[in-house]
């Protein structure tokens, strides 16, 4: 975690069961504690338990290194996997995703992230674009999947890249990290 935020008076925090609340005294003490520092994978907000008080925790560190699919009730779908060559050989539209063990599985942008991962996880996900033999474009939208960060970045680029399809300097990240 790079900084603890303070939560000040009048800050506004969200309780586990999504309802808005207001912080109205915030009190300093001084003494000995001990105290925990999570790492929690794959989670950038979650609750802990301060007493029999939830408390909404938004983690603010490093970027995540891998990303689960955020719609496990979605079916998987079949799908015809396009070789890297063949993308490359044609202009059009695809979807890709970077599994966790590094491969690089592309179908046709109708395609679904999770149908291309089997639902596992992913190092990075997203469309890209092939045009004239090279790749004009690719970038990070996956609705199942929201990868984000330079670890996503370097993931993707990395992927195409070990698979002969240029992708240095075409990245292109259409959000960021969620919201609280």
């Amino acid at each position: 975690m790079d900084a603890y935020l303070t939560a000040a008076q009048r800050t506004s925090l969200r309780t586990d069961e999504g309802e808005i609340v207001v912080v109205t005294e915030n009190r300093a003490y001084t003494g000995h504690a001990r105290t925990y520092n999570l790492t929690v994978d794959d989670l950038h907000t979650y609750y802990v338990l301060a007493g029999r008080t939830p408390v909404l925790v938004h983690k603010s560190g490093e970027d995540p290194t891998s990303f689960s699919n955020l719609q496990p009730e979605d079916k998987l779908d079949w799908f015809k996997p396009i070789a890297p060559g063949t993308a490359m050989s044609r202009s059009g539209n695809y979807a890709y995703v970077a599994r966790a063990d590094g491969e690089l599985i592309i179908g046709k942008r109708t395609a679904g992230h999770v149908s291309l991962a089997k639902g596992g996880k992913v190092l990075a996900a997203g469309e890209f674009k092939t045009k004239g033999g090279a790749v004009v474009y690719l970038d990070n939208k996956s609705g199942h999947y929201r990868p984000y960060g330079a670890n996503a970045q370097t993931a993707a680029v990395d992927a195409f890249n070990n698979n002969g399809m240029d992708a240095n300097g075409k990245y292109i990240a259409a959000w960021g990290a969620p919201d609280c």
